[in-house]
């Protein structure tokens, strides 16, 4: 078991990220900092004052409020504790009851009578994947033929799914220098399947330093074949495009979530550069979903770190999207329009992790109620998925908390089967 003091000081080091949101949130880092340096001195009391601080300075930042619940039942301060531990459920996330950290509560008749938000599944397995060192990161769909297409961090391939259920192999590991697979998109128009690639310690043989170049590639639709790879400008920067968009206009797009920009796939004959488009956030940190209107002229953009985001396409203006009141738009991994001021997000950022239904003002640049439409159950993560006429189809059971620091997967013992679960909100 970790020690109090090493617990507190991995939770920051997770949490330290540059350019938040508001100066709210580095004041909030700030404080956890405190929160483990007060410790070392043995002051529980005072670490659980800033650490309560710090989650009332980053309010939409559930993990906080559970590492407030969690000091100040540590300190013997059950009302605190209980306080924060009732925002948590207010903005849907949970804990277990049998969390340790929480056993000062055990005698408290609140802390009984406090149930964790429930966490109800509506979504329904349609293919798992035989391999248990899989890890799927991204699937597409194409409508034509029926089949889907998942995409391996650990094997760095790609698989195809028929009607039929038999899985098979798309693209083998290190076609045209594939490396990990994170975004796929099937392109029916163009007959290719565009996939983004990069090197990532959880691949199996792949390595954190030197790493390979980061790219997107696109493979014949049919066969599988290679067609064509484009690398990112020269900038000095490591890049890592996590998901694949197809715009109203055709065009392929993807978010970098490394060095937090968003490009476009030039598809002229002589084009081999990703095209950086001109939208940029002082807060962005970790990009990942990308959402469009049906018109084209707005796009929504999920930071998983610092929120949700309006793109005026036509302006090139980025505006932070609000929040509802209580409500959380943090850890938003896949993003998806299901219509006129409707969005859905794969929010793996919280637990339990939930596909929720985000309902936008008029303007788009605040979501005006958050409904969840279904907690994926297993220890995994849901990641990305794909629209269809049936509903959603998800990535579930991504295999991202069963590796270690090194990048090595632990025992497949205990460890989730890759999944691509199917939600219908109709």
């Amino acid at each position: 078991m970790r020690s109090i003091l090493a617990l507190l000081l991995v939770f920051t080091a997770v949490h330290a990220a540059p350019a938040q949101r508001s100066d709210s949130a580095a004041t909030a880092r700030r404080l956890m900092r405190g929160a483990a340096s007060v410790l070392q001195r043995g002051d529980t009391t005072a670490a659980a004052d800033s650490v309560l601080a710090a989650a009332r300075a980053w309010p939409a930042q559930s993990s906080y409020w559970l590492a407030a619940a969690r000091w100040n039942a540590l300190a013997h301060r059950p009302g605190a504790a209980l306080d924060a531990l009732s925002t948590l459920a207010a903005m849907g996330a949970g804990w277990q009851r049998d969390d340790p950290r929480l056993a000062p509560l055990a005698g408290e008749a609140r802390f009984a009578a406090l149930q964790p938000p429930s966490a109800e599944v509506r979504s329904r397995v349609v293919a798992t994947l035989p391999d248990p060192d899989f890890h799927p990161e991204g699937v597409a769909f194409d409508a034509r033929t029926q089949r889907l297409f998942v995409g391996s961090v650990h094997r760095g391939s790609v698989v195809m799914i028929d009607p039929d259920g038999a899985v098979s192999t798309f693209v083998p590991p290190g076609t045209a220098g594939l490396r990990a697979v994170f975004g796929v998109l099937a392109d029916t128009a163009r007959g290719l399947l565009f996939v983004s690639s990069a090197d990532v310690p959880e691949r199996d043989g792949g390595l954190a330093s030197p790493r390979a170049a980061s790219s997107i590639l696109a493979f014949s639709l049919t066969s599988g074949a290679f067609a064509r790879q484009w690398s990112f400008p020269e900038d000095g920067h490591q890049h890592l495009i996590g998901e694949l968009v197809l715009s109203p206009d055709g065009s392929v797009w993807g978010t970098d979530s490394e060095h937090p920009m968003i490009y476009r796939v030039p598809m002229t004959a002589d084009a081999d550069r990703l095209e950086r488009m001109p939208f940029a956030h002082r807060d962005w940190v970790s990009l990942q979903g990308l959402a469009f209107s049906e018109d084209g002229r707005q796009a929504w953009v999920a930071d998983w770190t610092t929120g949700l985001y309006h793109l005026d396409i036509v302006r090139g203006v980025v505006s932070p999207v609000a929040a509802p009141a209580g409500g959380t738009l943090l850890g938003i991994d896949g993003l998806y329009r299901d219509g006129p001021g409707r969005l859905i997000g794969i929010q793996n950022g919280i637990m339990p992790h939930r596909i929720v239904a985000l309902v936008l003002e008029a303007g788009g640049t605040a979501v005006r109620a958050l409904r969840p439409l279904d907690h994926p159950p297993g220890e995994g993560e849901p990641t990305l998925g794909v629209l269809t006429p049936e509903g959603l189809l998800f990535v579930s059971g991504s295999l991202w908390p069963f590796y270690n620091g090194a990048g090595h997967l632990g025992p497949a013992e205990g460890r989730p089967r890759g999944e691509i679960r199917r939600i219908s909100w109709q």
